[in-house]
């Protein structure tokens, strides 16, 4: 069995269980994301009726980001993480990784001929970024993510999903 380094960020709200770590409303997209399809995918003329123009409401209670072992290894020097278990469970505030929302695409291709056949847009979270910043704020095993946008966010609404 290969041992795989992994950080779950995780929602946590006192008294409260299943939050979510993010959450995405519904968005409509126009023309830039048409650019950005086209680009990424290397397919100037792909017919705009094959993507999809809304990226639909979605939410997750965790993220689980993989590490290499390099950065296990890294972080295990600075913090001690990592030495007894290849997993570590990080706690963040309830819709705390909003800040690294993304939309991501998900290709659809004809089995046979390896044409596009639809391009749907899908919210996902921006992991590296996600790893990187808490890297940066130190390795705490409790990320407050003290940001205007997660204060905002989690004020709106105090609902338990």
């Amino acid at each position: 069995m290969n041992v795989n380094f992994e950080i779950k960020f995780e929602a946590n709200e006192d008294g409260k269980e299943r939050v979510a770590a993010w959450r995405a409303e519904d968005v409509r997209l126009g023309l830039d994301f048409l650019d950005r399809v086209r680009k990424e995918l290397d397919v100037p003329n792909l017919d705009h009726r094959r993507v999809d123009d809304m990226c639909r409401y979605n939410w997750n209670l965790a993220v689980s980001c993989a590490i290499d072992e390099d950065e296990a290894r890294r972080i295990a020097e600075r913090t001690g993480l990592f030495r007894e278990s290849s997993r570590i469970t990080v706690r963040v505030p309830r819709w705390g990784l909003n800040h690294y929302l993304k939309i991501d695409l998900d290709v659809h291709k004809n089995a046979k001929t390896g044409e596009i056949e639809r391009v749907c847009p899908e919210w996902c979270i921006d992991k590296d970024a996600v790893v990187r910043d808490w890297i940066a704020a130190g390795c705490p095993l409790v990320w407050a993510l003290d940001s205007a946008e997660t204060a905002q966010s989690s004020s709106e609404s105090s609902e338990v999903i």
